[in-house]
C-alpha cells in the first residue's frame, strides 16, 4: 500500500493530500476550542449578569482576562511542542519524540506550578493592575483563584491535546 492511498490518509497522515483540507482538519481542533471558549464567556455573561448582578459580572470578566493571557501562553508553548514532536514522528525517530513529551510535560508542568502559585498569591495585585471596581473585587478574588487551581488541568488538558496532534492523533 502506497502513500497516496485511501487508508493510509484515514491514519492521519499529515504529509500527503490535499493541503488546504488537510491543513483544515489540523486546524479545526484548534477553531472548535475557540468558538466552544467564547460561547463559554458568552454564556456565562449572560447568566451571571443576569441572575448575580454587575459586580458578579464584573468579577468573571477581569478573571477571564487573566484565564485568556493564560489559554494563550500555554496555547503557544504547545504549539512549540507540537511542532517538534510533528518533525520527530514524521522522520520516524521515536525516541526522539519520546523525549520531547518527556521534556515538554515536565516544562508543562513546571510553568503550570509556577502559574497557580503565584496566581494564588498575587490575585489582588492583578486583579488591582485590570482596574478591578472594589465592589467587584471579593467576586473576582474568589472566581480568579479557582482559575488558578485549575490550571494545572487545563494545561495538562492542553499538553496532551498538543501532543496528539503533533503525533498526527486528531482528537
Amino acid at each position: 500500500m502506497d502513500d497516496k492511498t485511501p487508508a493510509r490518509r484515514r491514519t492521519g497522515d499529515l504529509t500527503s493530500g490535499p493541503i488546504p483540507r488537510t491543513l483544515l482538519l489540523f486546524a479545526l481542533p484548534v477553531l472548535g476550542s475557540n468558538v466552544l471558549q467564547s460561547l463559554n464567556g458568552s454564556i456565562n455573561a449572560v447568566w451571571v449578569g443576569r441572575f448575580l448582578g454587575e459586580a458578579a459580572l464584573t468579577a468573571t470578566s477581569n478573571a477571564n482576562l487573566v484565564l485568556f493571557l493564560i489559554l494563550g501562553t500555554v496555547f503557544g508553548i504547545g504549539m512549540a511542542a507540537t511542532i517538534l514532536v510533528a518533525q520527530s514522528v514524521g522522520a520516524r525517530e521515536l525516541p526522539e519524540a519520546r523525549r520531547i513529551v518527556g521534556t515538554s510535560a515536565t516544562f508543562f508542568f513546571l510553568v503550570s506550578v509556577v502559574f497557580a502559585v503565584c496566581g494564588w498569591i498575587w490575585v489582588d495585585a492583578i486583579l488591582n493592575t485590570l482596574g478591578t471596581p472594589a465592589d467587584a473585587l471579593p467576586l473576582a478574588r474568589s472566581y480568579l483563584r479557582i482559575i488558578f487551581v485549575a490550571v494545572p488541568m487545563m494545561n495538562l488538558l492542553s499538553f496532551v491535546m498538543t501532543v496528539l496532534r503533533g503525533a498526527g492523533i486528531w482528537i
